[in-house]
C-alpha cells in the first residue's frame, strides 16, 4: 500500500472514535450491513464486459480510527477485483495496518479539487459520505468527471426526512425531535439531509450516463414493518430489472436491524454533541424508548444508486 497527503480541513459530525471506541463498531457494522444487503459492493455487476482496473473509494472522516469504515470498504474493493488498482482517500492519513497490495491511500479533501486527471477510474464509489458533506452536488459533479467511458459512479445515501412510523399516530415526539435537530446540524454544516432523493436528478442534468439504476429501499427498522424496495430505471438501460425485496426477506429484515442498532449507538452519543439543536438527553432518552417500543412501525428510505458513463 502506498500514501500520499494534501492538506486536509473538515469537521466529523459524529464523535471522534478515538474517543468512544464504540463508533469504531458502529462503522464496521453499518458496511458489513450494507454489504449482506446488497450481495457485495453494488446490486450491479461491475465485472461486465471486464473487471475495473481503477476504483476510487471516497470519504471523509476526520479521525484516524474512523478510516476503518473507509479501509473495510477499500479492502472489499480490493478483494473483490484483486487486479484492480483501489485508490482509498480521506482527510486523514489511515493507521498502519496490514492491507491488500493493491490498495493505495492518498489524503484528500473531497470538498476540495480531486488531484486525479479527469476520467482516470473505471468505478467511483462513496457510501454515507456524500449526505454529511458540504456542497456534495459539487463533489459529486467532479467525481463524475474522474470515471471513465463505459466506467460506473455508485452512491449509497439515506433520505434522512423520509423515516416514518407505521403506528397510529405516526412518529413519536421523541423521534421527531430528534429528526429536527440531525437535519439542523446537517443543515448547519452546509450538508444536505435529503441527498439520496435527489441523486438522479443531479445526475439526469449531467448527460453523462446511459444506464441509471436507483434502487430505493424502505428500510424496516421496527422488524415487522412493511419494508420493500422500489427498483427502478431511468434511461436506456440493457441490464436484467433489480431485485424486488419485501419485507419477509432475511436480507432487509437484516438491513432494518443493522439500521436499529446504528441509531442506538448515535442516540447515546450525540446528545453531548448537539443539545443546542434540540438533540438534549431528555429528547434522546425519549427516542430511544419510541425505537425500540414492539408496538411501533418504523422505517427509512435508503438510496442505492449505480449510474454507467456513456461510452
Amino acid at each position: 500500500m502506498t500514501e500520499t497527503s494534501s492538506a486536509p480541513s473538515g469537521k466529523y459530525i459524529f464523535r471522534a472514535a478515538s474517543a468512544i471506541p464504540e463508533e469504531v463498531q458502529r462503522l464496521d457494522d453499518m458496511h458489513n450491513g450494507i454489504t449482506e444487503f446488497l450481495g457485495g459492493l453494488s446490486f450491479v455487476k461491475l465485472d461486465e464486459p471486464a473487471a475495473p482496473s481503477a476504483i476510487l473509494e471516497m470519504g471523509r472522516y476526520i479521525t484516524k480510527d474512523a478510516l476503518l469504515s473507509l479501509k473495510k470498504r477499500a479492502i472489499q474493493a480490493a478483494e473483490g477485483f484483486p487486479q484492480s488498482r483501489v485508490v482509498a482517500v480521506d482527510v486523514n492519513p489511515i493507521p498502519p495496518r496490514p492491507l491488500p497490495d493493491n490498495i493505495e491511500y492518498q489524503r484528500v479533501d473531497i470538498t476540495k479539487p480531486f488531484p486525479f486527471e479527469k476520467e482516470s477510474f473505471d468505478v467511483v464509489h462513496a457510501r454515507l459520505v456524500l449526505i454529511h458533506v458540504p456542497g456534495a452536488e459539487d463533489v459529486l459533479r467532479r467525481a463524475i468527471d474522474l470515471i471513465k467511458p463505459g466506467g460506473w459512479l455508485l452512491v449509497d445515501e439515506p433520505d434522512d426526512y423520509a423515516q416514518a412510523d407505521g403506528s397510529p399516530g405516526g412518529l413519536g415526539p421523541g423521534t421527531s425531535a430528534v429528526l429536527n435537530g440531525w437535519k439542523k446540524v446537517l443543515e448547519s454544516s452546509g450538508a444536505d439531509p435529503q441527498f439520496g432523493s435527489k441523486l438522479k436528478g443531479i445526475v439526469e442534468s449531467t448527460g453523462a450516463f446511459n444506464e441509471v439504476h436507483v434502487n430505493k429501499v424502505i428500510v424496516p427498522i421496527s422488524g415487522k414493518s412493511e419494508g420493500g424496495c422500489n427498483a427502478k430505471l431511468f434511461f436506456e438501460t440493457t441490464s436484467p430489472p433489480l431485485t424486488e425485496f419485501s419485507a419477509i426477506d432475511p436480507k432487509l429484515r437484516n438491513l432494518g436491524l443493522t439500521w436499529k442498532q446504528n441509531l442506538t449507538r448515535v442516540g447515546q452519543d450525540l446528545p453531548s454533541r448537539w443539545a443546542e439543536y434540540g438533540i438534549t438527553p431528555e429528547m434522546a432518552s425519549r427516542w430511544l424508548q419510541e425505537l425500540h417500543d414492539p408496538e411501533r412501525s418504523m422505517t427509512t428510505e435508503m438510496c442505492f444508486f449505480a449510474a454507467r458513463k456513456d461510452t
